[in-house]
C-alpha cells in the first residue's frame, strides 16, 4: 500500500521462502533468543518487500518509521 509517495507495510512475519520460520510465543514455545531472531527475520522481510516494490533504494532519502513487535 502507498500513501502519497510513502510505501506502507503492516503485520510482517518471520518468513523465508514463503515458509514461516518461527511459530510460538516467547516464554512458552520460544526462548528469548528465538524471539530476537524472529523479529530480525521479520524486519529484514519488510525491508526486502519494500526493495522489491521500489526496485532499489537509490532514491530513498529517509525512512519515516520502522518498527517491530513481539507477542509474548
Amino acid at each position: 500500500m502507498k500513501i502519497g509517495n510513502l510505501p506502507c507495510l503492516s503485520a510482517m512475519v518471520s518468513v523465508v521462502g514463503h515458509e514461516p520460520q518461527v511459530i510460538g510465543r516467547v516464554g512458552a514455545e520460544l526462548s528469548a533468543e528465538d524471539g530476537r531472531k524472529t523479529v530480525e527475520i521479520a524486519a529484514l522481510s519488510a525491508v526486502a518487500a519494500i526493495r522489491a516494490h521500489l526496485g532499489s533504494f537509490d532514491k530513498v532519502s529517509a525512512v519515516a518509521k520502522l518498527g517491530s513487535a513481539l507477542r509474548r
